[in-house]
């Protein structure tokens, strides 16, 4: 069975997909939106500008990179999946909140 991974306040998580347990829980920068892409071995992770590279069995870092000089913003990830409808779906909702408050 496929792991399950959930990007989500600033943390990466790998969920049971039997019974929805938390197998463990990796903490990153902020608390921002967590873009997550499986690409061959590695979990990628990215959030507040930064990109991470996790074990996907452990949870553990394998490398991180700060992206020097690209700001805070989205990073999307392409690797072996396409996770461009989560990235695409969040730019949304922030597009919408933006207007919302008149800060377009």
């Amino acid at each position: 069975m496929k792991p399950l991974f959930i990007g989500i306040k600033g943390r990466v998580m790998r969920i049971d997909r039997r019974t929805g347990t938390v197998l463990w829980e990796a903490r990153l920068a902020g608390s921002q939106f967590v873009n997550i892409q499986m690409s061959g071995d590695d979990l990628l992770a990215a959030t507040r500008g930064e990109l991470y590279c996790l074990d996907p069995e452990t949870g553990q870092l394998k490398w991180q990179n700060s992206l020097p000089g690209m700001g805070y913003g989205i990073v999307a990830i392409s690797g072996d999946n396409d996770n461009a409808s989560a990235i695409a779906q969040e730019m949304q909702q922030r597009q919408q909140q933006a207007a919302n408050s008149g800060t377009v």
